[in-house]
């Protein structure tokens, strides 16, 4: 990967687009994903804060959003905790697959 690399994502989820961007460093950084975080400001499923996290899953609004897209919420889950699963989603995205 030499250029930034921005898939146009589902229209339905916009906020979903993955991206490859290459740095100075030659690290190539890959993100974003949507995922449900377990606190606020958390960052990785380490971070749990319970008072929060029900918070988060009482809210009528994510409920509604849950029952209407569970499948699309659950694949971007999965791809979240396995990394496997999210580079071989990734490397669609490349000329050679690598």
């Amino acid at each position: 990967v030499n250029t930034n690399i921005y898939p146009v994502p589902d229209p339905r989820f916009p906020f979903l687009g993955v991206h490859f961007t290459p740095t100075m460093r030659d690290e190539i950084l890959l993100g974003p994903n949507a995922t449900l975080a377990f606190q606020r400001e958390g960052y990785n499923y380490r971070d749990v804060n319970l008072r929060e996290l029900f918070e988060t899953i009482t809210h009528p609004g994510l409920q509604k959003t849950m029952a209407q897209h569970i499948t699309t919420g659950a694949k971007e889950m999965f791809r979240d905790f396995f990394l496997s699963a999210n580079l071989a989603r990734l490397q669609q995205y490349t000329a050679t697959g690598c």
